[in-house]
């Protein structure tokens, strides 16, 4: 019965593709067996070991939708506006602040890191988890768009 389990409980972890998933499995296994230890000594209790992975695997999914809930209303709070009312005045910052909205979601991210942010290549690319010269290309379509969109305008 208890190989069944270990089975079973192999081909969950095997599903799962996030670290922090099998983290959480052996930092649980790994705290029984200490209990155990500190204790009587010996193998620890099937029991104890599921119990733990339980409550560990409920606390990882806890934090999880805590920090999904965090991310999203910090990007409700983020402002629309990408420039100081000061310059906003101008026509040509209105006119890339439009631009710059209507741009698709993978060349803004990379134009606002690069000029917003002042982030290198590799920095971005880092961030975003995409390959240096995916980030470069990204950057130069990006402002490709925005001088086509901006001077359209004018």
């Amino acid at each position: 019965m208890h190989r069944e389990r270990a089975r079973l409980t192999l081909r969950i972890c095997a599903t799962f593709r996030s670290g922090k998933v099998v983290d959480t499995i052996k930092d649980a296994i790994c705290g029984s067996a200490v209990c155990k230890v500190k204790g009587e000594g010996g193998a620890p209790d099937l029991p104890l070991v599921y119990g733990t992975i339980r409550r560990r695997a409920i606390d990882l999914a806890r934090s999880t939708d805590r920090r999904a809930i965090r991310e999203e209303s910090a990007m409700e709070e983020t402002p629309e506006c990408w420039f100081d009312l000061d310059v906003e005045q101008n026509e040509t910052a209105r006119l890339v602040n439009e631009a710059m909205k209507r741009m698709p979601e993978k060349y803004r991210e990379v134009v606002t890191l690069k000029i917003w942010s002042g982030l290198t290549f590799a920095q971005i690319a880092e961030a975003l988890d995409i390959p240096l010269n995916t980030a470069a290309s990204r950057y130069r379509y990006g402002l490709e768009a925005l001088r086509r969109d901006v001077n359209l305008k004018i």
